[in-house]
């Protein structure tokens, strides 16, 4: 435009007049110039005329374009054209091209009659302005308002005028102290507000930035914010700024500024959908709702409901799943705040049919989970589980309300749900009807996705390979939580190995380096690694695989599967010597946490929290845990408590006698003094033990509770030092500490 104006104001002041200015007699060049061309109607001020290709009376040029001057009412019968005329047509250009629609509706056939009409009318037609593009800029409404003016004493004079004022037109800013926001496009429009796209003038960087229509709904906008300033989650849009601009009285107008989520507008999970040809592909849109459920694990722990979820409130970049995203929680709810009056907020489509309840509306995780359900149901599928309801607000809340009062059967004849079973089940649990039977919470749905998306990685027989190494895996031998074990060989020497496959986000690396650590270190007493081989998967995820030796009778040869056979523990005679071997295998494969043990075990308490209870765990000996929990069988129980709870960790209690008590538990002669601590652990257990079956109505030990307690403690020694994690440690020392009701 700005190239365009020059033209007009060099003509102008030629003295020549287009009369027939419209966007087809512009031409953009390659080199991304333009140029103005067609004067086949111009006119010379000195009153020459051009040929007439189209004309009533005096008027020449294209009536959608034409200025009203050329009625024989506005400036007189012999008007011909002039500046002013021109800059009308202009105006009408300029407006087409930042919207790509005309200001006034198209006159279509009957053009001139239709023109007759639209300026002889007692109210002439006004511009809207609601194209995208007047919003981003400033004063392009103004510049363009003062060209098309129907009255020329309002209307610009020259084109001179009209250069000096679009000179001023640039993007919209928002502005907090010397942070400028730049908007140069609109990425939505929403029936609260619109989401614009902004440049950060210091830094270049693009940002989304979103605004309410109404002030009134600025409480439900600031918890959005705070949502997500307070709430930081990489699978949700990242908070960056809150700006409140004042406008007159006391009101302000707000806006939240986020990251920009690249190919927005057009990569939602709604965009898609729209796109694919029955759904996404399954890998693909399991790797996302593991994001999308992630998210949403931390805020359903803070009690905060999303209440909208949806495929247009997802972010699901095509081939980059591990970008998901969550946005929009406009209508996000505190669980325990006051129950929203009225009908409750959220797409029909995708809300569960508690919220038909009033009192329901506020949402629980389960809530939640159910919109997720459909969701991930129609990016599978391409489809809705349940029939589409009306458009209409009533109409669609009345079939809402009706549908509600039953459960709805699913249809999972899909290919999706027929290559992967486990995924209709998991879909169909996230949809029923009851809260209650869906799964418990979005980490536990997320981790059942997880779990099919190990499977698929090991579809039996499969080659896995790094460089020059290559090895099959043959057969399943054992799997626990997402850790497999397979029977295989190396395909280079035939050699039969052991692989085991992990898949723990976060936790793999720990481990690949601990297992390098033994590689280069061999014992005699270590299992024998032999290989370690990360194989990529999908987007950035890998999948390790750690090849290892393989004995003849694995599984049946494991410790615990022993023991299970044997029904009332292993024989007594045999414990020493393979103890022995364990335990000097452990004590110099661990780096030992310095630890001094207490002068009076009776009045030590274990650290509850953070780098000290890892300190202190670290301390005890796993082997003689174990023994404690899995040794302290019928026969040994028969035949020694009774001289144990006389003597044993009485005395040791007691009268502190090196650790005797430990010695005789686990067979570790020669445990160093440092271990003093671990002796006293196992006298701990050893007497809450007692005072459970002394009080238990069969007189047995309660071993279950041992077992889990003792699996928390072997889960930080190997580096889980996750707040949950250590927290249920430090209660079950709790715990056990009550049970001996101060004897310890």
């Amino acid at each position: 435009m700005d190239e365009i104006l020059d033209a007009l104001v060099f003509a102008s002041q030629a003295g020549v007049v287009h009369r027939d200015l419209k966007t087809s007699n512009i031409y953009l060049t390659k080199e991304g110039g333009a140029k103005l061309l067609d004067f086949g109607i111009a006119r010379i001020t000195d009153n020459s005329e051009g040929t007439a290709t189209n004309t009533t009376g005096g008027a020449k040029g294209t009536f959608d374009y034409m200025a009203p001057d050329f009625l024989p009412d506005k400036v007189g019968p012999n008007f011909r054209g002039d500046e002013q005329s021109d800059i009308f047509s202009f105006g009408i250009v300029m407006y087409y091209t930042l919207a790509a629609s005309q200001p006034f509706p198209p006159l279509g056939e009957n053009a001139q009659a239709r023109w007759i009409m639209r300026w002889l009318g007692k109210r002439p037609p006004v511009a809207k302005f609601t194209e995208r593009a007047f919003e981003i800029l400033s004063r392009a409404r103004s510049c363009i308002l003062q060209c098309i003016h129907p009255d020329r004493a309002a209307r610009f004079k020259t084109f001179a005028e009209v250069r000096a004022a679009f000179a001023k037109i640039d993007y919209r800013r928002i502005i907090q102290g010397e942070v400028i926001y730049e908007l140069t496009g609109l990425l939505g429009v929403g029936g609260a507000g619109k989401v614009y796209l902004a440049r950060q003038t210091d830094t270049g960087d693009m940002v989304a930035i979103k605004y309410l229509y109404s002030a009134g709904q600025g409480g439900r906008f600031k918890r959005e914010a705070r949502i997500l300033q307070e709430y930081p989650h990489r699978h949700l849009v990242r908070y960056l700024n809150f700006i409140e601009e004042p406008m007159r009285g006391d009101e302000c107008q707000l806006y939240l500024v986020m990251e920009y989520l690249e190919g927005m507008p057009g990569a939602s999970l709604r965009d898609r959908i729209k796109q694919s040809d029955g759904g996404l592909d399954p890998v693909e849109a399991m790797h996302l709702f593991v994001g999308y459920l992630d998210a949403l694990e931390p805020l359903h722990q803070h009690e905060i409901i999303h209440r909208d979820i949806k495929p247009g409130n997802l972010y699901a970049p095509a081939g980059k799943p591990e970008q998901a995203r969550i946005f929009d929680l406009g209508i996000a709810h505190d669980q325990l705040g006051t129950v929203t009056n009225g009908r409750v907020p959220g797409t029909l489509d995708y809300m569960p049919p508690e919220f038909a309840m009033l009192e329901s509306g506020r949402g629980s995780p389960q809530s939640d989970i159910y919109s997720l359900g459909v969701t991930f149901y129609q990016a599978l599928t391409g489809e809705l589980p349940f029939p589409r309801l009306p458009g209409n607000a009533n109409d669609g809340y009345a079939a809402f309300l009706r549908r509600s009062e039953h459960s709805l059967l699913v249809n999972y004849d899909f290919p999706a749900f027929k290559t992967h079973p486990a995924l209709a089940d998991i879909t169909s649990r996230a949809l029923a009807h009851n809260p209650r039977n869906r799964p418990a919470s979005a980490a536990a749905m997320r981790d059942e996705i997880r779990q099919v998306m190990v499977g698929l990685r090991e579809t039996l027989p499969c080659q896995i390979t790094q460089g020059g190494a290559a090895y099959e895996l043959t057969s399943l031998i054992g799997e626990s939580g997402r850790s497999r074990l397979f029977r295989g060989r190396d395909t280079a020497s035939e050699r039969p190995v052991a692989v085991r496959s992990r898949h723990y986000p976060g936790q793999d690396t720990k481990y690949k380096s601990a297992v390098q650590i033994l590689m280069q270190n061999p014992h005699p007493q270590v299992v024998q690694y032999l290989d370690c081989i990360e194989v990529p998967f999908w987007a950035k995820e890998s999948q390790l695989y750690v090849v290892l030796e393989l004995w003849p009778d694995m599984p049946e040869a494991a410790l615990d599967e022993r023991i299970r056979l044997s029904g009332s523990g292993l024989d007594p005679l045999e414990t020493p010597s393979f103890l022995s071997v364990i335990w000097r295998d452990w004590s110099t494969c661990t780096s030992w946490a310095s630890f001094t043990a207490p002068s009076n075990p009776r009045s030590f308490t274990p650290p509850r929290t953070g780098p000290t209870l890892v300190a202190w765990l670290n301390t005890l000996p796993e082997v003689s845990a174990v023994l404690v929990a899995e040794f302290a069988s019928k026969p040994i129980r028969e035949q020694n408590l009774s001289e144990w709870r006389q003597h044993g960790y009485q005395q040791w209690l007691e009268q502190r006698q090196s650790l005797a008590l430990a010695q005789e538990m686990t067979s570790t002669p020669n445990q160093p003094m440092t271990d003093q601590l671990a002796g006293w652990t196992t006298a701990h257990y050893l007497l809450a033990i007692r005072k459970r079956m002394d009080t238990s109505p069969d007189g047995q030990p309660d071993f279950k509770t041992l077992r889990a307690f003792l699996h928390d403690v072997v889960a930080v020694r190997r580096g889980d030092h996750s707040a949950t994690r250590l927290q249920l440690v430090s209660e079950r020392l709790a715990d056990k500490r009550r049970e001996t009701s101060g004897e310890l």
